[in-house]
């Protein structure tokens, strides 16, 4: 009877909320990509795998490392540290 009252434990619910997070994201890139004609290649590692999104089959898309240096005007780059500290 002493286990009737034990508190049911939660669900790791990681898995679920990641697949919701990532199919918004590439909703989001579909979006910008319809909305403004952008080229949208997102690329997400986790748990050694990828998920990525492209917006064209063009097969010079995404640009290298390299060639996104080189271009002109200068790239706009982000890291985590653009960006605050959000708690869970």
């Amino acid at each position: 009877m002493a286990e009737e009252n034990k508190p049911l434990q939660k669900r790791d619910r990681t898995n679920d909320n990641f697949r919701r997070v990532m199919n918004n994201y590439m909703k989001k890139g579909n979006l910008i990509c319809q909305r403004y004609g952008a080229d949208i290649h997102i690329v997400v590692r986790r748990k050694h795998r990828f998920y990525t999104y492209s917006s064209t089959q063009d097969s010079t898309f995404p640009p290298s490392h390299q060639q996104v240096e080189q271009s002109y005007p200068l790239p706009i780059q982000k890291t985590p540290l653009n960006y605050p500290i959000q708690k869970a």
